[in-house]
């Protein structure tokens, strides 16, 4: 991958350049943070009830001994912003007074604790020691949120390979998390669910502050830590708070883990066996003669360990985690092959069920009437296609019996994946504290194909060939007390993902042009510009072959080959000042995403397609069934053939920032108000040379390029320098919370969030870019052509001018609106109760709701000319037939009820309850 190598010093220099600005800033750039540690707020007073002020308030991390203070307001109100999640030693004292002193103090991420305090007269010197519950209320945050922290992630089950995004089940209102997509190009097998009703691309991760996307798919993360490796995950799914921005169903918070000034490690071997597991009930094949069927071996095995110290203590500390995984997956594959007689024409067998085969050169062409069968049902060898009998010769003979599911192969899916992840936390001093991190994760796939040289795709659910995935993160950040009623907070996150994915096939070359001799297949003449890069043929490999009613061969894939590179950087800085019962909380987050792709999916893929029905070698009489289809192929009459070129590298740049305000207004000592407003701003995506393309929708259909005479009707793409987006995305957060009792508090929330979606999603690849050139048969009966024609010769178009030429009947196109393209947006609210019962159990159930409204999505604008035919090629002549054209506009909405109830329960020594139940409706539109 040249242009990853290039590019990487330039990546080095932008990190270099940033972490330089964040150690050395003045209070000058502004984000997010809190959302990365806690808050303990409260109030102090005497044994009768009266306010203390000016009392000292002081909070100790008993794992690395920082500390921080504060004084209580005029009416006894303290708060303590910006601490590590973990359980803390809170300190209050005043002359005249006890000291009171409350020992394991819960401070969870992106919320805040209640420990209210009641001080004694007495000496200072005196001590009065309280120990906290081990499970808390949420007594003054409005969001519905939950939290699995450490012991929890370690503990609970978590599936094949521990992600911790499988306890996403535990929280109320989430659909099941899963896999999705092949493991070839997404080997750190991220999970994905909807919540409360949203889309799952609206969700959003942050790991250690740093947005965590695939770009491309953007309902994976870029990056799963290991479960060993996390402290805290706080997932919340409605009323976010303010400076909680870009996510619409969840916004998902990951703390990794530092190190203490104690020596902590861990060291584990997880193995999974095939020997142990039950065959697959539709395996059949018995290859060793021992009368039970194959069972494909497989194995995987996770290990690794973490260390975490100091370094100095009280000052510097370390923590490292690895995790390996090689698993050699156990896999096979069921598929429908052609019998031996067929592969020589001989369909006799099948005069008796009147399965006839008809000679597709009598007849009407276009009715299929009046044709005749060949003779005995059986095709002359001297009638088979060359190109056929190389790719047939390619294939397996049944090793089942039957015409269907007659064939099976096993194998294994190998993958080796190697995490590591560096933390370092530097305690400048009481008031300052800097920390850096870095994760790596090295990822390489192999998968074999099930007919070998023929294709056919995986052994398996993936991809065949070798996929190669390196995603490295780079974060920074920073605490800093400037008084004891004012901090910020600064933190900075690079995300850089590198993949390349080649099929088993692809160092074939040139095999459809220059073995099988198909024109307009690989690189074809005239098509070196989309194919050739960087001296290397990314069009190599086999054309696909489609068969009706048999396992398609060839290259299946039509997504592979992929070359990607993405990069996304986050820069956020937030700053809390409390002032009497206000705790104000402000900043500014910054999100950049970069795309640079290479992979031609759209379509037919890069090698070609070729497809052969029934109809080819049937008459007006019969539909034809599957073994009309392989004589189909036997001719080389193939019905359909299409190819996708890559005319330019797919790049994409894209900014989205939002400032916020937050007010959290103790009104009375019950009640607590939350007052936040937050303003985003999406900027339009552009290329990393031009502005976006657009294609004028307003037409009756597109034209073809070769034909001068379209006149008006005839769209040209263009550059879309003129779209607009909104600048008036305010989102207000409200939230209220009154505690009823020091056991029941009553919360009620609403808030608007908007999509997140990278618009590198739907708009990264289509025409003028990728070029999906379709050219269908005529009608059932009249073939597309014959397969030694090949497909049509066809390129791309000049975007140098910015009017990139009239659009093709041929191709697909996704254009945005030609004016103005929106935002869709979620409104949220919620209405709960949360009550602490005997032994510390905490019950919460509620409505929750949210509305999802103008959220975008294709809406098809299909043209066809009636009875119009342009010419495309000097071979034939193709109807300006319907053409795929995707208008990327918002018009979807639904809406989401839910009653949600949720029990937790913290004992010491590590054991925990968490349960969640949900009853909800969604109805989208």
């Amino acid at each position: 991958m040249t242009s990853r190598l290039t590019r990487q010093p330039v990546k080095l220099v932008l990190l270099a350049l940033c972490a330089a600005l964040v150690i050395t800033w003045g209070v000058s750039v502004e984000t997010q943070a809190q959302a990365l540690y806690g808050s303990v707020t409260g109030r102090v007073v005497d044994t009768t009830g009266g306010a203390i002020p000016g009392a000292e308030v002081t909070i100790l991390n008993p794992a690395t001994n920082f500390t921080q203070t504060t004084l209580t307001n005029d009416v006894g109100i303290f708060s303590l912003p910006n601490l590590p999640a973990g359980f803390h030693t809170l300190t209050v004292s005043l002359t005249g007074f006890k000291n009171a002193v409350s020992e394991g103090v819960k401070v969870e991420v992106g919320q805040l604790t209640r420990e209210n305090v009641v001080l004694q007269v007495g000496e200072i010197t005196e001590s009065i020691t309280v120990s906290s519950a081990a499970t808390v209320l949420k007594t003054d945050t409005t969001d519905v949120s939950a939290q699995l922290d450490a012991e929890e992630i370690e503990d609970l089950p978590m599936g094949s390979f521990r992600n911790y995004q499988s306890l996403i089940n535990l929280v109320p209102g989430a659909t099941m998390a899963r896999f999705q997509n092949a493991i070839t190009d997404t080997p750190g097998r991220a999970l994905s669910a909807n919540i409360n009703g949203t889309n799952r691309n609206s969700n959003n991760t942050r790991i250690d502050g740093a947005i965590s996307v695939n770009i491309w798919l953007p309902h994976h993360t870029a990056y799963v830590p290991p479960s060993e490796t996390i402290e805290v995950v706080d997932i919340s799914t409605n009323n976010f708070d303010a400076e909680k921005g870009f996510a619409g169903g969840a916004a998902t918070t990951v703390i990794t883990k530092s190190g203490t000034n104690e020596l902590h490690g861990s060291a584990w071997w997880y193995h999974e066996n095939s020997a142990l597991n039950a065959r697959d009930f539709f395996n059949f094949l018995d290859t060793d003669g021992d009368g039970k069927a194959d069972k494909p071996v497989g194995r995987r095995h996770m290990w690794g360990g973490t260390i975490g110290g100091p370094i100095v203590k009280d000052k510097v500390f370390y923590f490292v985690g690895f995790e390996a995984t090689q698993q050699s997956r156990g896999t096979s594959a069921t598929s429908t092959v052609a019998t031996a007689a067929m592969r020589q024409g001989d369909f006799s067998e099948f005069l008796a069920v009147g399965e006839i085969i008809y000679d597709p050169l009598t007849g009407d062409p276009a009715t299929g009437e009046g044709r005749q069968a060949f003779p005995g049902n059986i095709i002359p060898s001297d009638r088979f296609d060359e190109a056929s009998l190389k790719m047939q010769s390619l294939l397996p003979l049944p090793n089942l019996p039957g015409l269907t599911s007659n064939h099976e192969v096993g194998g294994s899916e190998v993958m080796n994946r190697y995490n590591t992840d560096i933390k370092g936390d530097w305690y400048i001093s009481d008031s300052h504290r800097l920390w850096g991190k870095f994760s790596w994760m090295d990822a390489q796939v192999k998968n074999k194909a099930r007919f070998g040289l023929g294709g056919g795709g995986a052994i398996g659910s993936s991809g065949d060939g070798v996929g190669d995935t390196d995603v490295r993160v780079y974060g920074i950040g920073q605490t800093w007390t400037l008084s004891p009623t004012f901090l910020l907070d600064t933190n900075f996150g690079f995300t850089d993902m590198d993949q390349q994915v080649l099929g088993q096939d692809f160092e074939l070359g040139n095999f459809g042009e220059e073995v099988l001799g198909l024109s307009g297949t690989n690189a074809a003449p005239g098509q070196e510009q989309a194919c050739i890069i960087d001296g290397v043929n990314r069009c190599g490999g086999l054309p696909r072959f489609d068969v009706s009613g048999y396992r398609t061969w060839g290259q299946v894939d039509g997504w592979t080959p992929i070359f990607r590179d993405e990069d996304s950087l986050t820069f956020t800085q937030n700053f809390s000042w409390t002032k009497g019962s206000h705790e104000f909380r402000f900043g500014f987050d910054l999100v950049r995403h970069q795309m640079n792709h290479w992979q031609p999916e759209i379509g037919a893929g890069p090698r070609g397609r070729f497809n052969f029905s029934a109809e080819t070698t049937s008459n007006v009489d019969g539909g034809g069934t599957d073994r009309n289809a392989w004589a189909s192929f036997l001719l080389g009459q193939n019905s359909w053939s299409g190819k996708s070129l890559q005319w330019e590298t797919m790049t994409t740049n894209e900014w989205q920032s939002a400032f916020y305000f937050r007010d959290r207004w103790q009104v009375t000592p019950k009640l607590t108000l939350t007052l936040g407003l937050r303003w985003e701003y999406y900027p339009l995506i552009t290329r990393w040379d031009r502005a976006m393309e657009f294609m004028p929708v307003n037409a009756t259909f597109p034209c073809n390029p070769e034909d001068n005479s379209a006149g008006p009707d005839c769209r040209p793409v263009v550059l879309g320098n003129d779209i607009s987006v909104s600048k008036k995305l305010f989102a207000p957060r409200l939230g209220m919370a009154y505690r009823l009792s020091d056991n029941d508090v009553f919360r009620v929330g609403y808030g608007v969030t908007y999509s997140p979606i990278p618009f590198s999603r739907p708009l990264r690849g289509s025409y003028p870019l990728t070029i999906a050139g379709e050219f269908p048969e005529n009608n059932p009966f009249t073939p597309e052509g014959n397969l030694q024609d090949g497909i049509p010769i066809f390129g791309g178009p000049d975007t140098a001018e910015g009017s990139i030429s009239p659009i093709p009947s041929y191709v697909d196109m996704r254009t945005m609106p030609a004016d103005r393209i929106n935002r869709g947006y979620i409104q949220s609210w919620n209405v709960m109760y949360e009550r602490k019962l005997p032994a510390d159990v905490v019950i919460s159930t509620g409505y929750v709701g949210t509305q999802t409204t103008r959220q975008l999505a294709d809406n098809m604008l299909n043209w066809a000319g009636p009875n119009t035919v342009g010419s495309t090629t000097s071979r034939k002549e193709y109807p300006i037939r319907t053409t795929n054209t995707r208008y990327w506009d918002g018009w979807l909405s639904g809406n989401y009820h839910s009653l949600q109830v949720a029990v937790n329960r913290r004992f010491t020594g590590g054991l925990f309850i968490k349960a969640a139940y949900t009853w909800g409706k969604a109805i989208n539109r």
